[in-house]
């Protein structure tokens, strides 16, 4: 592999991540028809119903998160391999928890107390 391809890769996969997040961007609604708001509507706890809410906006972040992380290592120094690592490292944990919290097999309250963790 030329070493010249990774840095593209992650900078072109940043780029194309962040181009599909709309203007609205974290301020975007729920979708009514969305099982996400089907499951707010649902909750009969006031701050369960806020933390459901809030979700989105806190998955978008995490998104806006890893995308940056991405940009970072497209442009760390290869000199520096412990710097990778670390970003790596956020960069696996932001994904993880994206994928954590929008788990389709969870109930509302499972998903409230994973915004905690």
């Amino acid at each position: 592999m030329n070493t010249t391809e990774g840095p593209h890769v992650l900078h072109n996969l940043a780029s194309a991540v962040m181009s599909a997040i709309t203007s609205d961007g974290i301020e975007r609604p729920i979708d009514s028809d969305s099982p996400l708001a089907a499951e707010t509507n649902a909750c009969t706890e006031d701050i369960a119903r806020h933390f459901l809410s809030q979700l989105p906006h806190h998955c978008t972040m995490l998104i806006s998160a890893a995308t940056d992380t991405c940009t970072a290592l497209s442009r760390l120094d290869t000199n520096l391999p412990f710097s990778s690592v670390v970003l790596v490292r956020g960069l696996f944990e932001a994904i993880a928890d994206v994928h954590w919290l929008s788990d389709a097999r969870l109930d509302s309250l499972e998903r409230v107390r994973r915004t905690f963790l």
